[in-house]
């Protein structure tokens, strides 16, 4: 009797948390070199700086006036840190330079800087003891992060993650500060998606439905020279890597640039397209020439589908990260005559037909016809033996799962 097992990886959940810690005793301000004082002479400066405010400041800010809502003839200088708040206000209006006021008597600036660097060096000496970093905020990982983790604990290689999750909100300037990176249910319903989504493809599931990838060509290049990565003798075109989930036929189908009317640039001058499959050509296909410019000058939509027809190749695929490379075969090296300079964008008029043939996207569609995937990347990341089957329905089979990523588990078959 066969039984389906069903493995969802523990860390595939809607967001991957990462907590953020501190640690206890940790020193919030470097160490101060401070003067060395005696008791007698620490307790000489208190009782001259208690003396400077009975004779200043105590005939108004008293319990009996509270002028301002300030009584200072019952704060204690011998434990500032007691009473902060109030001797926050005394630092503030003193290094301001608004007490005493205007017309009152007052002591020289120097006493008053004297007062001052007292009752800062005190609250600093305590703050300095008893750090405070805030709140530790949950941090889920951004969306960068969360494709880095799947790259990393999958081997997904050529996973886009950001197709499949919208950015994330910045704070000055950065987009992985704890305080920024919010949710919703919508981003965790996209979240979810994605989770099911990679674990498919990691356990090669031959269930995973049908899907299209779209690689589209960077509009703002020329396709007139040798893209790096293709075979030597082509010009344009562009390769890509893509994650093929399980062992199956997959269908490639390139697409040539048209303008607004549907009609392929280029096709006054015959040319050759190639398409390969991890660096082996798999296709070659011509195209242009004067039968496809009068095809084209008809119905440009059914020429256009007659022309990318030809392209269209369907091949087996073991699952994993493979590379697709789509190019023209270059015909001359030599510079056109027609400008002095060619435009280094060629598809800068979106209407004229003139010029080369060049690629515009190339779209991936499967699986079809899966099959089960015995290995690939992924399943050896997640999977660290293959045990024989097991005839007895009551008998335990030892399928150990989840190697490398998280605990084993025995199985029953």
């Amino acid at each position: 009797m066969k039984r389906k097992v069903v493995f969802i990886p523990a860390c595939l959940i809607a967001f991957i948390w990462a907590g953020a810690s501190t640690k206890s005793g940790l020193q919030a301000f470097p160490p101060q070199t401070a003067r060395q004082t005696t008791p007698h002479d620490a307790g000489a400066d208190v009782s001259a700086q208690r003396a400077l405010l009975d004779k200043y400041c105590v005939t108004c800010h008293s319990q009996r006036l509270k002028t301002g809502g300030l009584a200072l003839d019952t704060a204690d200088l011998t434990n500032i840190p007691a009473q902060s708040e109030i001797w926050e206000k005394v630092i503030r209006k003193l290094r301001a330079e608004m007490m005493p006021p205007v017309g009152a008597a007052r002591p020289d600036k120097a006493e008053l800087d004297g007062l001052a660097t007292l009752l800062e060096t005190s609250l600093d000496k305590w703050a300095a003891t008893r750090p405070n970093p805030g709140r530790a905020t949950l941090h889920r990982l951004n969306r960068a992060e969360y494709g880095n983790a799947i790259r990393d604990l999958f081997a997904l290689d050529a996973v886009d993650i950001t197709q499949y999750l919208p950015p994330d909100p910045e704070a000055y300037g950065f987009d992985n500060i704890a305080d920024s990176l919010g949710t919703s249910p919508a981003l965790m319903e996209r979240y979810l998606s994605v989770a099911w989504k990679v674990t498919r493809m990691a356990t090669a599931d031959t269930k995973i439905p049908l899907a299209t990838e779209t690689f589209r060509a960077r509009m703002d290049l020329t396709q007139r020279d040798h893209i790096e990565g293709l075979p030597l003798g082509t010009r344009g075109g562009m390769i890509v890597q893509h994650n093929f989930p399980v062992d199956a036929e997959y269908e490639i189908r390139p697409k040539l640039w048209a303008n607004t009317v549907e009609q392929i640039g280029g096709l006054e001058h015959p040319d050759t397209l190639e398409i390969t499959f991890d660096g082996e050509r798999i296709k070659l296909a011509d195209f242009g020439g004067h039968e496809d410019e009068v095809l084209a000058a008809g119905v440009s939509a059914a020429a256009r589908a007659e022309i990318e027809g030809r392209f269209i190749t369907r091949i087996p695929v073991k699952a994993g990260p493979h590379a697709i490379g789509v190019a023209f075969l270059k015909k001359s090296s030599a510079p056109p005559v027609e400008v002095l300079r060619p435009f280094l964008r060629d598809r800068i008029d979106p209407v004229s037909t003139h010029g080369i043939a060049q690629l515009d996207k190339i779209v991936v569609e499967g699986p079809f016809n899966a099959l089960p995937s015995p290995d690939s990347p992924s399943r050896r990341r997640l999977l660290i033996c293959k045990p024989k089957r097991c005839h007895a329905p009551t008998r335990f089979c030892p399928l150990w799962l989840a190697g490398p990523i998280g605990g084993r588990r025995r199985m029953r078959k």
